[in-house]
């Protein structure tokens, strides 16, 4: 049985100021094997598509996993930070079944749902894509879902429906691996802050729409600027240039300075990234926690959209005893160049 925290039915209740209220929390991946063996076992092939983040599975159907699988890929997923997999024609009844598997579904204050299914969002789906991209991308586009929620993301699953012939990209980018670029004074500094999210952005795109909202969206909420991760106990940088407005601990100028360099620093590494190209019915599912994404808005006038189910997790939170990936990996590394060195000539 998946180990959880103290989830309550489910329930999610909104305030009077839009933010989302959890009755408990609701984590899983706790049970899965080391090795990921119930859900590699079952896969055809698996491939790492960079080094550092991003891998894609062969011959898994994701409305056929089991429990045992379900636990691998979410272990999995805080690992590598996305998996990636094709040709998997998930219905919308299914693609809840398996967000409700993982935890309490998210109902979005603005992208539009189908009628009756408030917890499954339709991204880029009618025709608002000019106002959108130039309000939400205006800032470079990077963002972990839902930031700006006191409970944000944990897992997000995306299908694509339709994928323009060329074009339409995404991007994900490692946050362990951005944490571990910095030097170790800048670390200790950084995880004393806490960032202010917000998702004033919805709130202008529906005034413009004329779109009315579903709720009141929170415009300030606060998150720790170094995240942990429960499933893998790794630190990993959480701001967006999407939604992270301010640094609580700064005044204003410094707030922008420092801000300015983090966004700078996740759209600059690009050995921190993977890209991704879809086909149809292709399912990107990742760990927000731990990653961020943009897609690339270069497909006009072909459409691109498809269908997401956001899953909320627990309020962030930073544990100063967590570790970091680059220890997690050194003595792997190390062995491997041990392996490279007695295969040489």
């Amino acid at each position: 049985m998946a180990t959880s925290t103290s989830i309550q039915g489910n329930t999610i209740s909104s305030t009077a100021k839009g933010g989302l209220v959890v009755k408990g929390e609701y984590i899983r991946g706790f049970n899965a094997d080391p090795q990921y063996k119930s859900l590699l076992d079952a896969a055809t092939k698996r491939t790492d598509l960079t080094p550092s983040i991003g891998t894609e599975l062969e011959g898994v159907q994701l409305a056929e996993l089991t429990d045992a699988q379900l636990e691998d890929l979410l272990a999995l997923t805080a690992e590598r930070g996305v998996v990636f997999f094709r040709n998997q024609n998930l219905n919308q009844q299914e693609s809840l079944e398996l967000g409700n598997k993982l935890g309490p579904l998210h109902v979005h204050p603005f992208i539009p749902s189908p009628d009756g299914q408030p917890q499954l969002l339709i991204p880029d789906a009618s025709g608002r894509r000019d106002i959108y991209d130039e309000e939400i991308n205006r800032k470079g586009g990077w963002h972990s879902d839902i930031s700006f929620e006191e409970v944000p993301a944990s897992i997000s699953i995306l299908q694509l429906k339709a994928v323009p012939p060329t074009g339409g990209d995404t991007l994900w980018s490692n946050a362990y691996a951005l944490y571990d670029k910095l030097s170790p004074e800048f670390q200790r500094f950084l995880e004393t802050l806490t960032g202010v999210h917000s998702g004033e952005g919805f709130i202008r795109l529906a005034e413009r729409s004329g779109q009315p909202l579903l709720r009141p969206i929170p415009t300030h909420t606060e998150h720790p600027i170094v995240r942990t991760n429960p499933l893998t106990k790794q630190k990993g940088l959480f701001v967006n240039a999407t939604f992270t407005k301010s640094i609580k601990e700064l005044n204003p100028v410094e707030s922008d300075l420092v801000l300015g360099f983090l966004f700078d620093h996740v759209a600059r590494n690009h050995d921190t990234q993977v890209r991704f190209t879809w086909t149809p019915n292709s399912v990107a599912f990742w760990d927000n926690r731990s990653t961020q994404h943009i897609a690339t808005p270069d497909y006009y006038p072909y459409p691109r959209y498809g269908e997401r189910v956001t899953v909320l997790g627990e309020k962030p939170y930073f544990d100063p005893n967590s570790t970091t990936e680059a220890a997690v990996k050194e003595p792997i590394i190390a062995a491997l160049l041990e392996q490279l060195e007695l295969q040489k000539p």
